[in-house]
């Protein structure tokens, strides 16, 4: 005669494993999960894809110990954690490859792409400011800008982008204007070839400073009335000898340009860029 003594926890030795079965399949379906997002975006990672893969795997453990446990709260609460998890890690990607796959129309202009958190965060009112939705909005392509008819409310004026975007753009401007100015003496002083110059451009080391043709001698660059020949050569002088950005300086340089053309940055705030850099400007 069988010894049912045995059967109880024999019973319940068999519930354990299957438990355990169906648990190890939920947890290798929540990985499959996890990683498809990272394969299929590889190499468009950014922090905030690592935090929230750690966020992912800490879940994971969770809810393993909450099946195994039995306790539905760790294991509601896990389910929840992971589903958020892969749906900001999937964003994330999704983000940043949005404007890293192709040319970003600021990238001379920052040193590092902001993260998916900065920019959730911005979106709050929390983060550091989110210039790849302010150049998305305001700036357009680097062959076509936002049309005044189309320009977002929050794009107007420099200072709507400060409050909408929390981008200072005049630091954006000065900063750019420091580097182009440093370029230009190192050019005037003809050490182009030491500083690697055009190829620094691509590494930030340096600043772009359009420049007159080549095959122009000094003579016909000083003489001609070429009026795009005029903005190149005295935008130039300008950053050797001037302490701001001035109209000629504003004309070689991107942002500032875009800015000018498209109407959002007025004269006032021309003004006010230019005093930023030396308070004297326009007191005379």
């Amino acid at each position: 005669m069988a010894d049912k003594r045995n059967s109880g926890p024999e019973i319940d030795n068999n519930y354990q494993k299957k438990l355990h079965k169906v648990t190890i399949g939920f947890v290798i379906l929540m990985l499959l999960a996890g990683i498809y997002p990272l394969y299929s975006g590889w190499g468009f990672f950014d922090p905030s894809t690592i935090y929230f893969l750690i966020s992912l795997i800490i879940a994971i453990v969770v809810f393993y110990v909450g099946m195994m446990a039995e306790q539905i709260f760790l294991i509601i609460a896990s389910v929840l954690v992971v589903i958020i998890s892969i749906v900001l890690m999937t964003n994330s990607i999704s983000w940043r490859q949005a404007y890293v796959s192709k040319p970003f129309v600021l990238e001379a202009y920052i040193d590092e792409y902001p993260s998916y958190i900065d920019h959730m965060l911005t979106d709050l009112g929390l983060g550091d400011g989110d210039v790849v939705a302010f150049a998305d909005d305001c700036i357009g392509t680097k062959d076509q800008g936002v049309q005044l008819s189309k320009m977002p409310q929050e794009c107007l004026s420099l200072d709507d982008i400060q409050e909408n975007y929390d981008v200072d753009v005049a630091q954006l401007l000065i900063n750019y204007y420091n580097k182009m100015k440093s370029t230009a003496r190192r050019i005037e002083m003809g050490q182009a070839e030491q500083i690697g110059y055009p190829f620094c451009v691509n590494t930030k080391s340096c600043a772009y400073i359009p420049l007159p043709p080549e095959n122009m001698s000094e003579e016909e660059i000083q003489s001609t009335n070429n009026q795009r020949i005029v903005i190149l050569r005295d935008g130039f002088w300008d950053l050797i000898e001037k302490t701001h950005i001035t109209p000629n300086i504003c004309a070689n340089m991107f942002l500032c340009n875009r800015l000018v053309d498209s109407g959002i940055m007025s004269r006032d705030e021309f003004l006010r860029v230019q005093r930023r850099q030396d308070p004297s400007v326009g007191r005379e």
